[in-house]
């Protein structure tokens, strides 16, 4: 059957060396490298991943493709975390509500608190943990002490009780808000007296945790 004719080479190939077979049945002796173009063997140019943006490139080595990039900042970004204190006692005078002066983070990941205006910049759309406590020196005034959760500086959330008169006072608030990137957190109080908030950092403290 000469249309199923193979026309072999007219020697031996040498070692290593394979037979390759065209369409018209030539039969030559081959460097296997030449005839395998397996990309096994490349190597990777560049592999990064970038801290700023989030994205990971990965290039291989002479594989004719643009480098490819996934970008992972959705995949597990970093949450903002505020613990606050108080520099020094916060004295009052008179009656009237006031913003309390926390101003010295002990972290503040994320870098959402402003230490000079004493508030929280939501960072992103979410839900938010808030917690904080005031701890009043001891004071001899009656009536209606209070520790309020403030957005965009109105109330929010409110914890108030009397005072009998008599020792500390110590009011503390926990809360979850559902904020919009760019609203601010700040924590004020209510007095019936001028008091003075005590600095202590295990009395007084404010606390934010983006969930």
């Amino acid at each position: 059957n000469t249309t199923n004719q193979y026309i072999l080479p007219a020697s031996r190939g040498i070692n290593g060396q394979v037979m390759q077979i065209d369409v018209f049945g030539n039969v030559n002796w081959e460097d296997p490298n030449t005839i395998f173009t397996d990309t096994d063997n490349q190597q990777i140019d560049n592999f990064n991943f970038n801290t700023t943006t989030n994205v990971l490139t990965l290039e291989m080595e002479n594989d004719g493709q643009a480098p490819q990039t996934v970008d992972l900042s959705t995949l597990n970004p970093q949450k903002s975390v505020v613990h606050v204190t108080l520099s020094a006692d916060q004295v009052t005078t008179g009656t009237g509500t006031t913003k309390v002066a926390f101003d010295t983070p002990t972290f503040n990941i994320g870098g959402n608190f402003n230490t000079t205006t004493d508030v929280f910049t939501a960072p992103a759309d979410g839900v938010y943990r808030v917690n904080a406590q005031i701890t009043i020196n001891a004071s001899t005034s009656t009536g209606n002490f209070d520790i309020r959760v403030r957005v965009d500086g109105s109330q929010e959330r409110i914890t108030a009780f009397d005072h009998s008169g008599n020792g500390v006072i110590t009011r503390q608030i926990t809360s979850l808000l559902e904020l919009t990137a760019g609203q601010t957190i700040d924590i004020a109080f209510q007095r019936a007296a001028g008091v003075t908030v005590n600095a202590s950092t295990s009395r007084s403290y404010f606390d934010i945790e983006q969930l």
